[in-house]
């Protein structure tokens, strides 16, 4: 299957357009991330770590998500040693505590650089759509990304979820293709198999190493990064540009390559990391005996810890690691069907999560815990015209992630360059899919670039009057 994409002639006005489109998305996110006030991380000397072999063991991590990529970051700038307690660290790939060591853990400094990686990626978005599908559709896709709630609300924390997003995107762009450049090298190279020399295009194979380094850096941002390979390099294949391919397969494996070893050198075991083995115990399997005897997720978490983990008598976390993905896979294994039905369920989680009560509840109280923040749609949170905000916000939230989901999944039956709508529909659920069974509307974030592009080539219509073929 060939890609038709990146044919389309963007025009000047089309870019300032795209331009203004991602400014508005920085806007919006700085103003929204400097209202927020019911955040505190905590990175100093109240924070006292334990062993990542304890937090493997126990089945419970004592450190929020922040906290882990704040210490990291501090250990890097103040001790140029990749620890949160002085042992070295594999739970947390560098990708994001280098971003955060770079900035010396400011806070405000990350919200900025965030704000503008989300605009970058929205510009981004906006061309690929463009140029693989039509303009109108990359417009629109770029607009439904800048006012998209959760991503609004994520560039505001100390999380990762921006600058995967943005190195995904940036590979997309570099993979699907460079607009003129892109017409221009397939010219060359097809003057170049007429004269017998049958070479891939100078420019086609820098994008294609540039792409798997970046794809190779995701990885270090987010491990399942790893599963993201897989679109791009189908286009490629699909283009039979296997240079291109392998090129882009030796960039993508040097960074991770470079972080197993350093781990192969510290616990004398290759892997990534340990966090994959703890998810897939205390949160895959953990859901899955849950399921089957009709108890909580959590009570199973904790039977997982203390009549397994809590027994293995090795501190090496990537030797723990390896034993807990081999527990828990044969948990799995022994009944894949129900583990299939118990993710299928968790779809509706990711997509229906909101993150629009959070935002609000950032905004206006310092001090809410995390449980009376899940209770901010009830009747008793806030003024009203607080909870008519929540609710408004909410139901803007759901409409354009449900709408994004439902149109691109129809978007390929409908019009045309439906090998480009099929590319974005099957990356963006990709990323979905490797969340599972999450239930948190934040890990939909990566896949809302790709499905707003798809769903805005249904909706913005007249493909034929833009000069698609």
């Amino acid at each position: 299957m060939a890609l038709a994409g990146y044919k389309q002639c963007v025009t000047r006005a089309q870019v300032r357009a795209l331009f203004a489109i991602a400014l508005a998305a920085v806007a919006i996110r700085l103003a929204v991330s400097s209202s927020f006030k019911g955040h505190r991380y905590v990175v100093t000397d109240p924070v006292r770590p334990e062993p990542e072999a304890a937090y493997l063991k126990r089945g419970e991590i004592g450190l929020g998500d922040s906290e882990q990529y704040l210490l990291l970051g501090q250990g890097i700038r103040h001790r140029l040693s990749y620890s949160w307690n002085h042992e070295p660290n594999t739970f947390r790939t560098p990708g994001y505590p280098l971003l955060l060591a770079f900035l010396d853990n400011n806070v405000t400094a990350v919200v900025v650089v965030q704000a503008f990686l989300a605009g970058l990626t929205v510009l981004l978005a906006g061309l690929v759509g463009s140029r693989l599908l039509y303009p109108r559709a990359g417009l629109l896709g770029a607009a439904l990304l800048a006012v998209d709630i959760p991503s609004i609300f994520l560039a505001g924390m100390v999380m990762s979820e921006v600058l995967f997003t943005f190195a995904v995107v940036l590979a997309a762009f570099l993979v699907w293709g460079s607009g003129e450049a892109t017409a221009r090298d397939a010219k060359s190279g097809k003057e170049g198999r007429l004269r017998g020399g049958g070479t891939a295009p100078r420019g086609s194979m820098l994008r294609a190493a540039f792409a798997g380094l970046v794809l190779g850096f995701a990885v270090l941002v987010r491990p399942v990064a790893v599963l993201a390979v897989a679109p791009f390099g189908f286009t490629l294949t699909a283009g039979r540009n296997w240079r291109g391919l392998g090129v882009m397969l030796a960039a993508f494996a040097l960074l991770p390559g470079v972080w197993v070893a350093r781990n192969y050198h510290h616990y004398r075991e290759l892997s990534l990391t340990s966090n994959g083995a703890y998810n897939l115990l205390y949160a895959n399997a953990a859901a899955l005996q849950g399921d089957q005897r009709h108890v909580s997720w959590d009570s199973t978490r904790v039977e997982l810890a203390r009549d397994y983990a809590s027994k293995l008598a090795t501190d090496n976390p990537l030797v723990l690691a390896d034993s807990m993905t081999r527990k828990a896979m044969r948990v799995i294994l022994r009944d894949p069907l129900r583990y299939a039905w118990v993710c299928l369920r968790a779809v509706p989680n990711v997509v229906f999560g909101i993150k629009a009560d959070d935002l609000v509840l950032r905004m206006g109280a310092a001090e809410v815990s995390g449980r009376e923040g899940s209770m901010l749609l009830n009747r008793g949170y806030g003024a009203s015209g607080e909870r008519f905000v929540i609710w408004l916000l909410a139901g803007f939230e759901l409409l354009t992630a449900i709408g994004a989901f439902l149109l691109a999944l129809l978007s390929p039956a409908f019009g045309r360059r439906r090998a480009g709508k099929l590319l974005l529909v099957f990356t963006g659920l990709c990323f979905v899919v490797v969340a599972l069974p999450f239930a948190d509307g934040r890990f939909r974030v990566p896949a809302m670039p790709f499905l707003y592009l798809a769903a805005a080539a249904l909706l913005a219509g007249g493909a034929r009057r833009e000069g698609s073929p």
